[in-house]
């Protein structure tokens, strides 16, 4: 004889307590891997000074630098959440009853790094801070647990650990042709030379195209360029890493424009445009390994930006501004992601069981053997994790015993 029950199976906080987030290598820096051709720049202000105290490729030169509170992490504070910060280095094992969510960042720290010419058509992978053995076994007993994981700009790459293949998108740009030496095919740039003084703006749009989590069209951020210093460029660089079977929640289509000389021998040359329309998909998702989803923010630049340069300002006088600011539905699609891994951390599972008597001679507070599918605290792709268990139950049966 087999009797079929009903077991409410459930995984949340307690009532009253906020949902915690542990967030690997927070990003103080808030760089792009280049803003000056060929240099990368941080969030800040880059102070007058001759070439011969170091430029902008001096910290000590900056104010502002590595002093910016992490934009996720104070996203998810403002929220509610309690977010915990850790490093790569100080991250210790944990389960998901530690942490629900765990977050994973690579910034990079390092604000006066030049890169080779090679960068204006590909940005460098420059994984360094997630890179020890310790620190990825800690990271897969969490996932291996249940744990909700969250891979952020070029930290995506560690799928790579899990044989996963992992893509790259850049948006493309037009150009006058025929196509001028130097000059990117790729991201938004605006240069200022020669001397001449000549300001140059720039400015672009992201919003989404297609999204399980926000409308389409809504917008996300805006962008700004600004150049009133000679024989200066900057550029606007953005790279989505994502896996080659991930499944997008939201692709991006990224437009703008921005003025450049098209050459420099004499004052006041004729000025071309670079127009970006492009959309960059995958700009975050998830991809499902050993049955559990593991989400990921593409982007490697999405976050609150600001830099504004004086360095060259004995000429014109003026400076050379880049800002990106998220709207709040851009900070609200952070909130809508993490959402999507707590709602799936704790989705319910209303499972069959089947407690197999074996005959009708069974008494009150006999053992038997009950063959239940419960769902784990993180889920499966599949309805119920298949679990066995032994159980003393009691139960009336049709000739009342």
């Amino acid at each position: 004889m087999k009797i079929t029950l009903l077991w409410l199976f459930c995984f949340q906080t307690a009532q009253g307590e906020p949902y915690k987030i542990a967030l690997v290598n927070p990003d103080n820096y808030r760089i792009i891997k280049f803003g000056h051709f060929y240099y990368s720049a941080a969030y800040g202000e880059v102070v007058d000074i001759d070439r011969a105290d170091g430029g902008r490729e001096n910290p000590d030169n900056w104010t502002g630098v590595g002093t910016q509170p992490d934009f996720i992490g104070t996203i998810l504070s403002n929220a509610g959440y309690q977010v915990d910060y850790f490093t790569s280095n100080t991250l210790p094992a944990m389960t998901p009853t530690d942490y629900n969510v765990v977050i994973i960042q690579d910034p990079l720290e390092d604000n006066n790094r030049e890169f080779d010419s090679s960068v204006l058509q590909e940005l460098p992978d420059l994984l360094q801070h997630t890179t020890s053995e310790a620190f990825w076994s800690n990271i897969l007993g969490y996932f291996n647990a249940g744990g909700g994981v969250v891979l952020v700009g070029d930290a995506v790459r560690l799928l790579e650990k899990l044989g996963i293949s992992i893509k790259t998108d850049e948006t493309a740009n037009t150009l006058p042709e025929p196509r001028l030496e130097a000059k990117p095919s790729k991201w938004l740039f605006i240069n200022g030379w020669p001397f001449c003084g000549t300001d140059r703006n720039g400015s672009g749009t992201y919003q989404v195209e297609s999204s399980a989590l926000l409308a389409p069209g809504t917008k996300l951020a805006d962008l700004k360029l600004f150049n009133g210093n000679d024989r200066s460029a900057a550029m606007w660089s953005d790279t989505v890493y994502y896996p080659a079977n991930g499944v997008s929640l939201l692709d991006v289509r990224v437009q703008g424009s921005s003025e450049y000389p098209l050459h420099g021998e004499v004052c006041n040359p004729p000025v071309g445009k670079v127009i970006v329309d492009d959309v960059l998909t995958h700009f975050m998702g998830y991809i499902i390994h050993d049955s559990k989803k593991i989400f990921y923010i593409g982007s490697d630049s999405f976050f609150d930006y600001k830099l504004r340069d004086h360095r060259g300002a004995w000429h014109a006088k003026e400076f050379l501004e880049m800002s990106y600011t998220t709207t709040e539905a851009g900070q609200e699609l952070i909130l809508k992601l993490v959402e999507q891994v707590l709602n799936y951390s704790t989705e319910t599972c209303i499972p069959s069981i089947e407690i197999d008597l074996n005959s009708n001679n069974r008494v009150t507070g006999d053992r038997v053997v009950v063959n239940a599918h419960i769902k784990g605290p993180k889920g499966s792709v599949s309805s119920c994790e298949q679990t066995q268990v032994v159980e003393t139950v009691w139960v009336k049966l049709p000739n009342d015993a």
